[in-house]
This record gives C-alpha cells, sequence and structure tokens, in this order.
C-alpha cells in the first residue's frame, strides 16, 4: 500500500500534522509520503523522518504519482486538481472541505455537527496517538501536578486561564502547576495567580513527556470546544488523568469519574483534583485511563482502524468528476 498524506498546516505541534504522524507509525508496512501545503518547521521533518515530507502549493497528478490512494487532513476547497487515485477526507474540525472519493470525521462530536448543517452524516475514525516518553516517576504523596498543554496560539491561551487558574490554585494548596506552551506574555500573571506555584515549558514534541510525570492533565477553554484531544488522549496513555470540559468530543473520550473528569465550572474542577489528592483513587482513576486509551487511541487499534476505512475507500469506484488523467513525470521525494 502506497500512501499519500495531505496537511494543511507544516508543524508536527498540534494541526493535522500529528495526525498524519500517527498515520506513518500505526501502518509501518506501508508505503508513506507527506505533503503539506506550505512551510514545514525543522521539527516537523525530524519527527517524520525517515517518512519523506515536502511542501507544495497544491495537490496534482504529478505530486500524487505512484501513490494508491491519498488521504486529505482538512484540505481546503481549490486546492486539489482532479486526480486518478481514490481520495479520502478526514475532517478535523467543521470547515469548508476539497471533495473526495469518501470521507470520515476525527470524532462523532463533529459528524453530528456536519451533519446538522449539511444533512449528511460521515463515517467516524478515531485519531491514533503515540505512547508518550517517560519522564521521572510521580509522586506517591497527597501532593499533585497539573498540566496545561497546548497548541502555542493566541485560541488556546485565552485570558480568562489567568482567573480560571486562581480560582484553582487558591481552592487546591496541594497542587503544582506546569504550563506548555503558555506565551510570554500572561507567563508573570499566571504565576502570580498560582502563588508562585507555576513552572513554564516550551511548546515541542518532547514536551509530551511531561504526562508521564504529570498526575493530571487541565483543559478549560469553554469557546472553543475540541473536535477530539489528541493531548488528552496522550495523558489517558501515560496514566494523567484528564480533568478537562465537558464539551465537544471529550465527552466521547473521558468517561467522567472513571477515566477522568468532565467539569463544567471551577468548583467542579476544584472537586476534581481534590479527589485526585487520594492516592488509592488516583491509581484507580489513572490506570482505567491507560487501559481505555490503548483499547480506543493506541497506534495498534488505530491501524486496525485505518485498514478497515482504506480498504472501503479502494472498493470503491472513483466518481468520474474527482478523477482526471495523470500527468507524466511524478514528483521527487
Amino acid at each position: 500500500m502506497h500512501l499519500l498524506q495531505v496537511c494543511n498546516v507544516g508543524s508536527i505541534v498540534g494541526g493535522t500534522a500529528a495526525c498524519a504522524w500517527s498515520v506513518t507509525r500505526a501502518r509501518p508496512d506501508w508505503s508513506h509520503r507527506v505533503a503539506v501545503l506550505g512551510r514545514i518547521d525543522a521539527a516537523t521533518h525530524s519527527a517524520f523522518a525517515p517518512v519523506p515530507i515536502l511542501s507544495i502549493d497544491r495537490v496534482t497528478p504529478s505530486i500524487v504519482g505512484g501513490a494508491d490512494a491519498v488521504l486529505l487532513h482538512n484540505t481546503p476547497p481549490g486546492r486539489v486538481d482532479p486526480l486518478a487515485v481514490p481520495s479520502l477526507l478526514m475532517r478535523h474540525s467543521d470547515c469548508p472541505h476539497a471533495a473526495a472519493t469518501q470521507s470520515v470525521a476525527c470524532s462523532h462530536y463533529l459528524a453530528d455537527r456536519i451533519a446538522a448543517r449539511t444533512g449528511t452524516r460521515d463515517a467516524v475514525l478515531s485519531q491514533g496517538v503515540p505512547q508518550p516518553p517517560a519522564s521521572a516517576p510521580r509522586r506517591l504523596d497527597d501532593r499533585l501536578t497539573a498540566g496545561w498543554l497546548c497548541t502555542p496560539t493566541t485560541a488556546k491561551w485565552p485570558r480568562e486561564r489567568v482567573a480560571f487558574s486562581r480560582v484553582l490554585a487558591d481552592a487546591c494548596p496541594h497542587i503544582d502547576f506546569e504550563f506548555v506552551g503558555c506565551p510570554a506574555a500572561m507567563r508573570p500573571a499566571l504565576t502570580e495567580a498560582c502563588g508562585g506555584r507555576a513552572i513554564f515549558h516550551e511548546a515541542g514534541w518532547f514536551a509530551r513527556q511531561l504526562l508521564s510525570r504529570w498526575d493530571g492533565l487541565l483543559y478549560h477553554n469553554p469557546s472553543v470546544p475540541e473536535t477530539f484531544g489528541r493531548t488528552v488522549a496522550e495523558a489517558m496513555l501515560a496514566g494523567c488523568v484528564p480533568v478537562v470540559d465537558r464539551l465537544g468530543g471529550f465527552l466521547e473520550q473521558v468517561d467522567s469519574g472513571r477515566t477522568g473528569f468532565l467539569c463544567q465550572t471551577p468548583t467542579e474542577f476544584a472537586a476534581a483534583l481534590h479527589r485526585l489528592s487520594d492516592l488509592f483513587t488516583r491509581r484507580r482513576i489513572a490506570a482505567a485511563a491507560e487501559e481505555a486509551a490503548h483499547q480506543r487511541f493506541g497506534l495498534d487499534a488505530f491501524g486496525r482502524r485505518l485498514d478497515r476505512t482504506v480498504a472501503s475507500l479502494l472498493h470503491r469506484a472513483v466518481e468520474p468528476t474527482k478523477s482526471g488523467p495523470a500527468e507524466s513525470g511524478a514528483a521527487s521525494w
């Protein structure tokens, strides 16, 4: 199987490139190429190696070359020429997308949103995520570390997070806080809000190793519901308990009270963190989260889902309006 993937963002930190990376690792027996509509940063080149990754302006038959199929990640309309091979569109958000032979959504939440708007419901292909690398062991006392790990963009770091962190820090003096990807301008306010119990880390592919040391993963951003929480899935794999919004794709990822906590108010978030202060409770929920994540989000499980989806795609006839003659001269990878 020779698969070409197309991403709209050339950064392994957030965006669609992380899902494309998971595809390459979930099916190592396939031949992979990855194309990005725009610039690719050095960290992304390094993460994908040895899989070739190329910056392109649009998807053309010459770029597709000898691929058996094309997997489009959130590819916008007008960036894909008629192709002679089947194409699978994976929707990561509710936005305009290029036409494809078949489409899937990354969560039931997203599939429902798109169906409400278009009247057509996609099948769901939940993402797979890697096992976070191990770092220092967790504490075995009643003092916890809770962390935020977000893409370093304004939308993921609203100013309201400062006041929210203050409420949690005041209610939970047994919690130390760590922040990954926080803009530099917000750090002094967060440090003060957390009573000085705040450590900051730069965003990066290897920041995921912190999940194996953290006791809990925090996420509260109700104005931007997540369609699928990759970081939540990775945290669960690492035995880091998610304490997150009762919104969006989190509802189908976290079994509240068993594999994590779904919360709506600051009081509920604080209550969840207090429950985790009990070592027995913390270990029980962490173990359940890890087991559930391996079954649902591990790369082996994702590879099997991907197999079935691509097999279905290849058995469908390519519609004439979405195909065209291949151009001569395949792209060099």
